[in-house]
């Protein structure tokens, strides 16, 4: 078959194109994949910047990252969507200030949650499974919670720990969160109920500095509402994660000698707790049992530190975001998908922020 220099021209021309053009109109460096072990009926949400901005727009793709979509732009998400599917954001209203937003999980039925002349900073936004409350870091050491609607708004805390997220129940009826006035200082965890902010229904107190060597400070719920996991250290300066069922105040202490532990995540339908060690590898132990096992997830060197572990619902795959230890900014990590049953680390996009699983 003949062809003609001008078609080859033509030809070429498309190759280049095509793949160029969808690059130019997604995140940075994003990359397709193909799990054997996916959650086929999934999706991840997360922030990127995109090529040729200084601003991270809310994305969302499939679990093979091969259908990216543009959900919000200019703004960062903190927390999973809903499971009545609604994101919550803080962007730039119409006055040109920020603002606290909702929309569904098409980037749809936007709606403006805080007053156009709230004054006060509007920061890390986070909001319940259920879809009822919204936590938002307000300045000053401030925690305030909010219902989806905005009608009502009520402060939480005037002892906010800063670098850490407030976490709700599944069933959105209880909230936990740090107070600490520095990584230095005595903290307290508290579990309040949403229904009365302030009726504790569970207070820990520690005599020793924050647990945290980098990142935020993370929370997590069992999904029967009645265990939180969280990281410390003991009397013996071990690091522990601990965990109490709010039901029967029963306490738990997981040590981790020598790995040391921080941001865990849990899966319970297969007994695991991830965590991320001092050495900035994702590990996993054990929860419960006469022979406990560890695990290694990840296998970076001294110049990465791999963070906020997520298990997809099948437990299946872990969303991480891998930053150097030199570079910590906040949208300078790399997105990564650890396939289990394969072992393979998957990088899906590059310039992101945390990744979260829909509901």
């Amino acid at each position: 078959m003949n062809y003609s220099i001008k078609n080859i021209f033509k030809i070429a021309f498309i190759i280049i194109a095509i793949p160029l053009f969808l690059a130019l109109n997604s995140c940075n460096d994003c990359t397709g994949t193909n799990p054997t072990d996916s959650d086929s009926t999934n999706y991840i949400y997360f922030s990127s910047i995109p090529i040729n901005s200084d601003k991270p727009n809310i994305y969302r793709t499939s679990v093979e990252g091969l259908s990216i979509k543009e959900i919000v732009k200019n703004s960062i998400l903190y927390s999973a969507p809903s499971k009545d599917k609604k994101l919550c954001y803080v962007s730039i209203n119409e006055q040109n200030k920020k603002a606290l937003f909702t929309c569904n999980i098409n980037g749809g039925d936007i709606k403006q949650i805080s007053a156009d002349d709230f004054w006060q900073t509007l920061e890390q936004p986070v909001i319940s499974p259920d879809g009822r409350y919204i936590g938002v870091y307000t300045g000053f050491n401030d925690l305030y919670v909010a219902t989806s609607n905005g009608s009502f708004w009520r402060k939480v805390t005037s002892n906010y720990y800063r670098s850490s997220l407030p976490s709700f129940s599944f069933d959105g009826n209880y909230l936990a969160y740090y107070e600490s006035i520095s990584l230095s200082e005595p903290w307290k965890l508290k579990v309040v109920k949403t229904s009365n902010l302030q009726e504790v229904v569970y207070e820990k107190s520690f005599s020793t500095g924050i647990n945290q060597w980098f990142g935020d400070f993370l929370i997590n719920w069992s999904k029967d509402n009645k265990k939180v996991f969280f990281s410390a250290v003991n009397n013996n300066l071990n690091d522990i994660i601990c965990v109490t069922d709010i039901s029967t105040m029963q306490e738990e202490e997981l040590e981790i000698k020598y790995l040391g532990s921080a941001m865990q995540n849990i899966y319970l339908e297969e007994n695991l707790i991830t965590f991320v060690g001092k050495d900035g590898n994702i590990w996993a132990r054990d929860y419960q049992g006469n022979n406990i096992q560890y695990y290694r997830y990840t296998n970076s060197d001294t110049t990465e530190v791999n963070l906020y572990p997520n298990f997809s619902k099948n437990g299946k795959n872990i969303l991480f975001n891998r930053y150097f230890r030199d570079d910590y900014g906040l949208l300078k990590s790399s997105l990564m998908l650890f396939v289990k049953n394969s072992n393979r680390i998957i990088n899906l996009c590059d310039n992101a922020f945390r990744g979260f699983w829909s509901n």
